[in-house]
């Protein structure tokens, strides 16, 4: 048995593990977000409603996914679709890689958005621990 043959079969579980446990459930659970009979007991939406918050989830996910894969090489260019009057309209490439980076961009900071206000109830709740310790032995002494 050669040497590399262990690292190999490690590889190929770690791998197996990572589809099995990760990247199938994934799928599955955004396939069932856009089952209508399974959503609308969960949130109530119906009609119009329902429609336009897949077609987000749907132009996010997608163009997310352009950004990452269709890239340009540093001084190589989509060729502009159409040039008027000197401006150049970008080609379909570069809008989608456009549309993503913004929808990876209020990604990001809804998250950062959560991890302060989450910071900030910590901070409050200890901040009233100590007011509440300190009100409580000045209280006990006078």
């Amino acid at each position: 048995m050669r040497r590399s043959q262990p690292m190999g079969v490690g590889a190929a579980v770690i791998v197996g593990g990572a589809i099995t446990g990760t990247i199938i459930p994934l799928t599955l659970g955004s396939m069932d977000s856009l089952d209508p009979n399974l959503i609308n007991r969960l949130t109530g939406e119906s009609g119009l409603e329902r429609l336009l918050n897949v077609v987000i989830m749907l132009v996010g996910t997608l163009t997310a996914l352009f950004y990452f894969r269709f890239t340009i090489r540093q001084g190589e260019g989509e060729a502009p679709l159409v040039i008027i009057a000197g401006t150049s309209i970008p080609g379909p490439l570069t809008m989608l890689k456009g549309i993503g980076n913004g929808f990876i961009a209020v990604t990001f900071g809804v998250m950062y958005a959560g991890a302060v206000a989450a910071t900030l109830i910590v901070l409050a709740e200890r901040v009233q621990f100590i007011w509440d310790t300190v009100t409580g032995i000045i209280g006990s002494i006078g």
